[in-house]
């Protein structure tokens, strides 16, 4: 029995050598093809199983495949239509025993042969087409002649990042974000005062014509001076056995955080910056009632980061006005020049809001107390002054 293969489509012979396969899928393929049959229905699934039978015999490794596997079919085939031996004559002549014996080996024999034949007929029976046509595709009778598809490369996906560890990353990402905006960049803008003590900003050209190498020498300055002129120190002549001679004392410093003297009227600090300014709020810090000279501070609150904005000094019965402030949560912070207390007062919001022609600005008051009055300051430690 002869099997349908990839031969018979192009009609080619089987030691046909690869010239005169390639000559006759050239020639199929323009009598076939389907621009040049477009009545003909079936032109589309023959030119189909001529470009099959072709991939296969125009490769080395599928043609010999393709060869094994008729072969083997070949051989089923044949030994299928072969009729069972038959039974010696000799056999009557043997115990009964070996007979039922070799009487059994031969029906399974012939079971076996016409499963084989039975499976074989199946395998080679065509499959209903559509049309009737001469053309059969060996591509769905061969196993071997598919080619499997290959598996994709391993490696990392984003798709296989769950929800969950992209909030985390998000939120991360965020926190990181703002953290270091708020360390780099302190918000609002920031500019150096002049030597003018009584003007509220100093000069209002100083941030056009500082010199950066003044602006390095004052930053150094006020460092030396801080370390050079603490107003804590121990006092060690007292006894040891005084529980108090454990604790610091605090001593007016002769100079200001900016390495210079203490103004003589209430004013900024010359050479400190100023900022959180271009408003037109105004914040008032009332020392009136207090018989002690302040060093405060207005401090922003950011986010993540405090931000002071703006250094000034207020001496005892009098007050000070930080004009221009632009809008945002600030609170104020001072020291008590006298014993080195320290006190923050509440937070407020300086908010503004455009009215017709002008602008709605907030102008808040803050009262300085030593002791709790109306409003109670909150005693803070060095570290958050």
């Amino acid at each position: 029995m002869k099997i349908h293969s990839h031969y018979d489509n192009l009609k080619v012979s089987r030691d046909a050598p690869q010239e005169v396969i390639r000559a006759a899928y050239k020639t199929l393929s323009q009598k076939y093809h389907p621009d040049r049959r477009i009545d003909d229905p079936d032109a589309e699934r023959v030119m189909k199983i001529i470009n099959a039978s072709y991939a296969v015999l125009s490769d080395p490794v599928q043609r010999k495949e393709h060869d094994e596997w008729l072969a083997r079919k070949e051989r089923e085939a044949a030994a299928a239509a072969a009729p069972p031996p038959p039974l010696r004559s000799a056999a009557s002549s043997q115990p009964k025993s070996q007979q039922k014996g070799q009487q059994k080996g031969q029906q399974t024999a012939r079971q076996t042969s016409w499963q084989a034949a039975a499976q074989t007929k199946r395998e080679s029976a065509p499959r209903p087409q559509p049309r009737s046509s001469a053309w059969t595709s060996q591509a769905r009778v061969d196993p071997r002649a598919a080619q499997t598809r290959p598996r994709a490369a391993a490696g990392f996906s984003l798709r296989r990042i769950s929800l969950r560890s992209w909030i985390a990353i998000g939120v991360c990402a965020f926190f990181g974000y703002v953290a270091i905006s708020e360390s780099m960049t302190p918000w609002p803008f920031t500019r150096n005062t002049s030597t003018s003590y009584g003007s509220p900003y100093g000069s209002p050209y100083a941030r056009d014509h500082a010199d950066a190498d003044g602006k390095r020498r004052a930053l150094a300055a006020m460092s030396s001076a801080q370390a050079a002129t603490s107003p804590w120190t121990n006092d060690v002549s007292v006894a040891s056995s005084d529980a108090s001679s454990a604790r610091p004392t605090f001593a007016r410093p002769a100079l200001g955080p900016n390495g210079l003297p203490w103004p003589s009227t209430a004013s900024y600090l010359d050479g400190m910056p100023v900022g959180a300014d271009g408003g037109h709020s105004s914040v008032t810090i009332d020392n009136t009632s207090n018989r002690f000279d302040v060093f405060a501070k207005l401090v922003f609150n950011a986010s993540v980061f405090d931000q002071p904005v703006r250094h000034f000094f207020i001496p005892a019965g009098k007050s000070f006005t930080l004009a221009g402030v632009a809008p945002g949560s600030y609170d104020v912070r001072y020291q008590n020049l006298d014993d080195g207390g320290l006190y923050k007062s509440q937070n407020f919001a300086v908010t503004e809001q455009d009215s017709g022609n002008g602008v709605d600005a907030t102008n808040v008051s803050i009262t300085l107390y030593a002791v709790p009055g109306a409003v109670q300051p909150t005693t803070i430690g060095r570290g958050d002054f």
